[in-house]
């Protein structure tokens, strides 16, 4: 029920069936409840979130009207195709289904988070990212490929079940089956799911060649989350370039010293030789100068000026706690800073 992105109320179960086969191939997870009371429904749409809840017309015949927030969320449902019968040939189903695969089935956002160098930020951003997606009421997961999560101060968001799911792939079983049971646990952080690397069992003591993207496909698949933000090691290795492909933003964290600079001119060599290769498309780079409090003070990325800036965050994101990590990174201090990188990564 938790997994559920579509909830149907009908009488006959005519509706429901041909709007599930309509959906067959969508992947949408869909729940049905058969002939409830009026104020069952209303309890229903109140306790179980979607982001669509129909109602069939006959049960609507047979019922009450929903109040005045249940009755803003009719709007997908089907019309009388002849002002008589519910299924005319113009086939008010397949148009309602239509709308609802634009609605259910919208591409999860993946955006990977490096850095130029140790310690240029790349957690910390990552982290900050997902407070804010949160703050929007955007659903988040977070991927840490970040061998050093066990020493950052947010490891206690890690989950163990990324180990379960690479099994599960190993084998050949449902690894979406899996990571649902792995994620069944209370959220630790309001509205963040996460995968950890740094608590994986015995069974799988590494990431192997591949295994970044097919765990990806796997989250992607499931439909769950609004954005998946991964954090990489600051290593341009394959499998930040298996992230890469996927990935609709990859933010490049570049702290403002002389270290970080210098570090920085590695990384837009290697950044040029995957582009030649096919293995970097570059328009998806978006770099953040990190521990600049006002500007970026004039640091370029292949020859492009960095617009985008922010102090160290370091002290707002530690500070938070599961009780109310909301407030304090929603703190004028914590949340202005993160909000131009938001609206570049995900302009909504």
């Amino acid at each position: 029920m938790d997994n559920c992105n579509l909830i149907v109320v009908d009488e006959t179960r005519t509706f429901s069936a041909r709007l599930s086969a309509q959906l067959k191939d969508s992947g949408a997870e869909i729940t049905v409840f058969w002939a409830p009371d009026a104020d069952t429904v209303n309890e229903i749409r109140v306790n179980h979130p979607a982001r669509a809840f129909l109602v069939s017309e006959k049960w609507r015949e047979h019922n009450r009207p929903l109040d005045a927030g249940g009755a803003a969320l009719l709007e997908l449902a089907e019309e009388r195709g002849d002002g008589r019968q519910p299924f005319a040939k113009s086939d008010p189903i397949a148009r309602t289904a239509a709308q609802l695969i634009k609605l259910l089935v919208g591409r999860t956002q993946i955006i990977g988070v490096f850095g130029a160098g140790g310690g240029a930020g790349n957690t910390t951003m990552c982290m900050a990212l997902a407070q804010g997606f949160a703050l929007r009421r955007q659903r988040v997961f977070v991927l840490s490929l970040e061998p050093y999560m066990a020493r950052s101060p947010f490891s206690r968001l890690g989950s163990t079940g990324l180990a379960e799911v690479l099994v599960a792939l190993d084998e050949g079983g449902d690894a979406a089956r899996v990571a649902e049971r792995a994620l069944s646990q209370p959220q630790r952080f309001p509205g963040i799911d996460a995968f950890a690397v740094t608590e994986y069992n015995a069974d799988r003591a590494e990431l192997r060649p591949g295994d970044a993207a097919a765990v990806l496909e796997t989250l992607r698949r499931m439909n769950r989350w609004d954005v998946i933000l991964v954090d990489l090691e600051s290593r341009m290795d394959d499998r930040m370039f298996e992230v890469w492909a996927l990935a609709e933003r990859m933010i490049l964290m570049i702290p403002q010293t002389a270290v970080g600079l210098e570090k920085l001119e590695n990384v837009e060599r290697d950044l040029l030789l995957r582009e030649k290769r096919g293995e970097a498309e570059l328009s998806k780079l978006v770099p953040v100068v990190n521990f600049a409090v006002s500007d970026p003070g004039g640091v370029t990325v292949l020859k492009e000026p960095v617009k985008l800036a922010l102090g160290d965050l370091g002290e707002s994101v530690r500070g938070m706690s599961s009780e109310k990590w909301c407030a304090a990174f929603g703190m004028e201090a914590g949340f202005k800073r993160i909000e131009p990188i938001l609206k570049e990564v995900w302009p909504q």
